[in-house]
């Protein structure tokens, strides 16, 4: 195909040239499926792993996008960042490859579900409990990118899958940290050979639409706050028709009021939400955790322990903060990740729990709330009691044990001080 020709092509001609078709066996080993999603970087198919007999889903960056040396090698560097992130509610990177030596690809896990933006157009706006609680995952799976330097840069409701978790509830995963930062980083301004703005405008902060490429974790929060709003109102936080007039509005003007449009809504979550999307970045949340701390009273009970977590995550990643190296946040992230793998176990408040040593003990999290705490009268248990049971007193175990040892560390602490101080004393008075 010549380059002509692909200016013409849609992605799947593109990927046809290069025998990348459903019903095909590509790298010896995927049969292609079925086509989950396309645009003007690159088409995910679902795929069968023949191999490991379990389906796998490959995104296949465009031979006429790969031809930018730069953004092909940015594609695979954020591939292998993408890789390190182990939290429940991201999507699983396995591998990478390339077709033909022309066409760079990533494997991934593959997930049953639907996106928000699908449940959204089929059923409008979603209950205030289960938008917030929405939300407080996709902060967990946030913290832990933001947290190696991963700023995602195009969260948005066909980035946000919901699938069902092990006790049938709802359990949100965030996909797409393979190229969305790609599509951005190089040249906010670049088109596709069809005029469309690479990313997502509706969901873009000003900063980002303003052409920043040091965007920081408080960009993926605005774009989140404009979910949050979508999936609270069932419309867009600001309704501009064209790229010039949306980027004026998000720019220069105040998004939708929430309560005009969803009238139960409470008013200190309109306020969270106008938090979110402040135009200065300074004026909004300044990290996921305090984002998912400050919708946690909205949200089920069970959510509690994941806003917990993302404070975590957020904690921790604050304390390695300053090893970071300078450059890009791509790079630190690679870096960063690899610093971390060689830190000894002394500089992980939570390595003892696996292991003897003896370090600074983190504050303890509140216990979780009673399985079923919050249903109405008559409603039926959620999940697997228990489970969740067990859960509880293992949580409660933890914090006896974590107590147990800071007041050990405590009385250490003060019978090597009170050590010390008589040692001294005694010296002072033979002089």
């Amino acid at each position: 195909m010549t380059r002509a020709d692909e200016a013409l092509a849609t992605p799947l001609d593109e990927l046809a040239a290069h025998g990348v078709v459903v019903g095909a066996v590509v790298a010896a080993k995927f049969r292609l499926e079925g086509v989950v999603g396309s645009g003007g970087m690159g088409v995910v198919f679902k795929a069968w792993h023949m191999e490991l007999d379990e389906y796998v889903a490959l995104k296949f960056l465009l031979p006429s996008r790969a031809r930018d040396k730069e953004l092909r090698e940015r594609f695979s560097l954020e591939a292998k960042a993408a890789a390190k992130l182990r939290g429940e509610h991201v999507v699983r990177v396995h591998d990478v490859g390339t077709l033909d030596g022309e066409v760079p690809f990533i494997v991934m896990e593959f997930l049953d579900g639907r996106t928000v933006g699908a449940i959204i157009n089929e059923r409008g706006p979603l209950p205030v409990e289960l938008a917030c609680e929405l939300t407080i995952q996709a902060c967990e799976a946030l913290a832990e990118a933001h947290g190696r330097g991963i700023v995602h840069r195009d969260v948005k409701p066909d980035n946000l899958v919901v699938t069902l978790g092990h006790d049938d509830t709802p359990l949100l995963r965030v996909v797409d940290f393979g190229i969305s930062k790609v599509s951005l980083a190089l040249d906010p301004g670049r088109t596709n050979p069809g005029g469309t703005i690479l990313g997502t405008p509706y969901y873009m902060s000003p900063e980002q639409l303003d052409g920043g490429d040091e965007l920081d974790a408080r960009s993926d929060i605005w774009s989140l706050g404009a979910v949050l709003f979508e999936m609270l109102a069932g419309r867009k936080a600001f309704a501009g028709q064209s790229f010039a007039s949306l980027a004026s509005e998000i720019l220069t003007q105040p998004p939708r009021q929430l309560r005009k449009i969803r009238f139960d809504a409470p008013e200190e979550l309109e306020r969270i939400v106008e938090r979110c999307l402040a135009k200065k970045p300074h004026d909004r949340f300044a990290t996921v955790a305090e984002l998912a701390a400050a919708l946690e009273p909205f949200a089920p009970p069970e959510a509690r322990s994941v806003a917990e977590r993302t404070q975590r995550i957020v904690a921790s990643a604050s304390a390695i903060r300053a090893e970071r190296p300078s450059g890009s946040s791509l790079d630190a992230a690679i870096l960063s990740s690899a610093k971390m793998r060689a830190r000894t176990p002394h500089e992980s408040p939570w390595r003892y729990l696996i292991d003897k040593d003896d370090v600074p003990t983190p504050r303890p999290f509140r216990a979780s709330s009673p399985p079923g705490a919050g249903a109405g009268a008559g409603d039926a248990p959620r999940g697997e009691v228990n489970a969740d049971l067990e859960e509880t007193q293992a949580g409660e175990r933890i914090t006896a044990v974590i107590e147990s040892a800071l007041r050990r560390r405590q009385l250490l602490l003060a019978a090597t001080l009170g050590g010390v101080f008589l040692a001294s004393l005694v010296a002072y008075i033979a002089r």
